[in-house]
């Protein structure tokens, strides 16, 4: 454990320091028998999953501020001046809106109505534990996080 000085001095500098966004994170306690299929492995793949898709919603909610900024410019004569500004700001906001609709229609819900087919077939745990590994492998793959490339990209600040 770490002293009260040493977190200070590790703040100071800024190696240590978290925004909100990093520090959050979902947890769940799961009690047996639950605990068979939502093991340690399986709750950091949802976690994994959840917190990519927040950090898309906060990108969201972020364009839609600097959208409000703008707003509030319309009123002065620098239209011309940003429009280029609002341009991208708009086909950023377009695109945020696009991949998380990607994401959750075409691919979180393909990937559930596919294992809730599965499901109906499993007749022992160890057919329940491999096709609910495939739904979160799945969506891990078409969510683009099994490429280290792409994720180092996704996860750059």
């Amino acid at each position: 454990d770490r002293t009260q000085r040493q977190k200070e001095a590790a703040a100071q500098d800024g190696s240590d320091v978290l925004s909100g966004l990093d520090a959050f994170t979902l947890s769940y306690k799961v009690e047996w028998p639950l605990n068979i299929i939502l093991s340690r492995k399986t709750l950091t793949k949802y976690r994994w999953l959840f917190r990519h898709l927040f950090s898309y919603k906060v990108a969201e909610r972020e364009l839609g501020g600097a959208w409000l900024c703008h707003c509030g410019t319309k009123s002065f004569s620098v239209l011309q001046a940003f429009s280029l500004d609002f341009s991208l700001r708009a086909r950023m906001l377009h695109f945020m809106q696009s991949l998380q609709h990607y994401l959750l229609i075409d691919v979180v819900e393909h990937c559930w109505h596919i294992f809730q087919e599965n499901m109906r077939t499993a007749s022992t745990v160890e057919e329940v534990l491999r096709i609910h590994d495939k739904l979160l492998d799945s969506c891990i793959k078409l969510f683009l996080l099994n490429d280290p490339h792409l994720l180092k990209m996704l996860t750059r600040t």
